[in-house]
């Protein structure tokens, strides 16, 4: 169950984190006009805008960068132990 736009559901991914990494740019909007956090932190330790750039989603990316995202706030990736941003990130081809 999940509390509100702001909420997490049980893994600790935010709604607007699922809809970054599909790509899904109208729920998005939505999700920020009510008022989900462009910048809440997933419990893997991502942002939404990290979610994007991983899962190949340039206009999601774009727009949340439009909403104030931060492009830089490093992460710890569990994978590689490195800090990654959102630049490191892309999809494999």
């Amino acid at each position: 169950m999940l509390d509100g736009v702001a909420g997490a559901a049980p893994l600790g991914f935010t709604l607007l984190y699922v809809a970054a990494q599909h790509g899904d740019e109208a729920e998005i909007e939505w999700l920020l006009s009510e008022g989900a956090q462009v910048d809440k932190v997933a419990q893997d330790g991502a942002t939404p805008l990290q979610a994007a750039c991983a899962f190949g989603a340039p206009g999601a990316a774009a727009l949340l960068l439009s909403h104030g995202a931060q492009p830089s706030p490093p992460i710890s990736d569990a994978h590689t132990l490195s800090v990654v941003t959102p630049l490191h990130l892309k999809p494999e081809p």
